[in-house]
């Protein structure tokens, strides 16, 4: 009783709900804890150690939450189900996850997660119900996910030993499908090597523009950005010019409406650049302490700050003079009804073909119609493909008896 109300908890990570305050996080030996509406007040919402949690955005009374060696939950008004066995029986257990095992959740889609594990990393569509081995045993011990703004995103997977893979259409990709950013053949700058890649941030404009941050200690930066990361000759670019020398550097944020705005969490507080990290800039209204995380939503551009020892901040971007312009809100160009479905697609909207997949990443049906039979199909998770002039959008369906 004599540490409460203390603001020196230490969070090892944490989420947000779709708008409000409310916030989620992890923490060392107290559990996962919330706080609602910005209450200074947190309360119990699991057990153990906390870890890395999420919050369902199209669903917000759909949580996630993890405590230590990957044992994941998710929880909703019935209770807690575990939903990572099938995970952990196949890497060995305990040796085969991380203490605080990181995992991510789609944003645009909150059934969709993504779980690195120091072999193989996994995915499921439906909540964690089911999971497949998205990866092979990848070089380096996978650790990070970083995920683009896209229902079926491309997903960069890094780890130790500045290993980094990509994954395209990730959520119908067969397994075993990642590709390696540096080969043999095509080889980052010498001082990019030996990191352990804590946090794969991509570009919110642009999937093929990705920023890594290393969280082990070393002289060499341990802040890069990657173009062109999604062809066969991506560019490394140094942005550790301006911070302290090996400095370890545990997460990156994006500004989605001004993508040359970038926030790092550090070992020594939050530092910030206006100009893609050729300078940066101490934030001096948080604590020099460590950052374990950072996390922004897109919809209003609030931060959430996780630090390791002095608890939960926030911070609201639109209040920066950065903000001199209001967000666009991006809406989809199709409408796809009813979903679920169990006799049919209705697709509303101007397009040339439309290809659907299902969860295995097995093209099932295509053609050009705007009414699609899918009687035949056994029930489940599906992605529709629908392209016109040049350019596709995918959007998920749900087939059900």
């Amino acid at each position: 009783d004599l540490n409460n109300g203390l603001n020196i908890t230490q969070f090892y990570a944490g989420g947000y709900y779709p708008s409000s305050e409310s916030i989620i996080g992890g923490t060392q030996d107290n559990g996962t804890r919330f706080s609602l509406e910005g209450s200074g007040g947190f309360s119990h919402a699991f057990h153990s150690d906390g870890g890395f949690c999420a919050v369902n955005q199209q669903d917000d009374d759909i949580r996630y939450v993890s405590t230590q060696n990957m044992n994941i939950y998710r929880q909703d008004a019935t209770g807690a189900v575990h939903i990572s066995n099938f995970i952990r029986n196949r890497v060995g257990g305990d040796g085969g996850v991380w203490f605080i095992n990181p995992f991510e959740v789609n944003m645009l889609d909150g059934d969709q997660i993504y779980v690195p594990t120091r072999q193989e990393t996994y995915r499921s569509l439906d909540g964690g119900r089911t999971w497949i081995a998205l990866t092979g045993n990848t070089t380096g011990d996978a650790y990070s996910v970083g995920i683009s703004n896209d229902i079926n995103p491309t997903i960069y997977i890094g780890g130790t030993g500045s290993f980094i893979y990509r994954i395209d259409s990730a959520a119908t990709a067969e397994t075993g499908k990642e590709i390696p950013l540096w080969t043999p053949q095509n080889l980052p700058p010498s001082s990019f090597f030996g990191g352990v890649i804590a946090c794969v941030e991509v570009d919110p404009t642009d999937k093929g523009t990705i920023y890594v941050a290393m969280s082990n200690i070393d002289d060499d930066s341990r802040i890069w950005r990657i173009r062109d990361a999604d062809t066969d000759n991506p560019i490394y670019d140094d942005l550790g010019a301006g911070l302290p020398q090996g400095m370890p550097i545990s997460w990156v944020e994006v500004d989605p409406l001004y993508t040359h705005h970038l926030l790092i969490g550090t070992e020594y507080g939050v530092y910030t650049s206006m100009n893609n990290g050729a300078s940066w800039n101490k934030e001096t209204r948080i604590p020099n302490t460590a950052i374990d995380q950072l996390r922004l939503r897109a919809s209003d551009r609030k931060l959430f700050i996780y630090t390791h020892g002095r608890g939960i901040w926030t911070a609201n971007l639109t209040d920066s003079p950065v903000a001199s312009a209001p967000q666009k809100k991006l809406e989809s160009r199709f409408t796809i009804y009813p979903n679920p479905a169990n006799a049919f697609i209705q697709v509303k909207g101007n397009f040339d073909t439309f290809t659907l997949y299902n969860s295995a990443g097995t093209e099932v049906k295509s053609g050009a119609q705007r009414t699609i039979d899918v009687q035949d199909l056994a029930p489940g998770t599906y992605f529709i493909e629908l392209t016109s002039e040049g350019t596709s959008s995918v959007e998920k369906v749900l087939i059900s008896q």
